[in-house]
């Protein structure tokens, strides 16, 4: 059975499409994250858009590219090595206060509520461009 990955960019919140590619369903596609960006930022005009995928996007060198370049990403970060750890301690023993998270957007009239509480860490990673890891 022959298998496709299709990858596609969208604008929020309208959805109307900027960018596809089609890869073959047995080919990696770890690396097609940066240049999906690149060719998304050439579209726009601009790099100040934020970039959503699934974990294999989350590699350090893609991330610092696209952060490099003035760009923001939203992956999740894949469970493995000291991760696991390292958030179970920051749930237990937060590095920073946890601020209350409320849903900015709101009927006229209504009062905003919290939904719940979150915390933002910044965290500077030195990447070996073009190394293996």
């Amino acid at each position: 059975m022959l298998q496709f990955k299709q990858g596609l960019g969208t604008l929020d919140p309208a959805g109307v499409p900027i960018f596809t590619e089609t890869l073959k369903g047995n080919e990696a596609d770890d690396g097609r994250y940066v240049p999906a960006w690149r060719r998304i930022a050439d579209t726009l005009k601009r790099r100040d858009f934020l970039l959503v995928g699934d974990s294999k996007g989350a590699a350090l060198e893609s991330r610092a590219r696209i952060a490099q370049s003035g760009g923001y990403y939203l992956f999740p970060v894949a469970m493995k090595g000291k991760i696991p750890e390292m958030l179970a301690e920051w749930v237990r023993q937060p590095p920073v206060e946890p601020r209350v998270l409320i849903l900015e957007e709101v009927e006229e009239g209504e009062k905003r509520q919290p939904i719940g509480k979150g915390l933002e860490i910044d965290k500077t990673m030195a990447v070996e461009w073009g190394k293996k890891k």
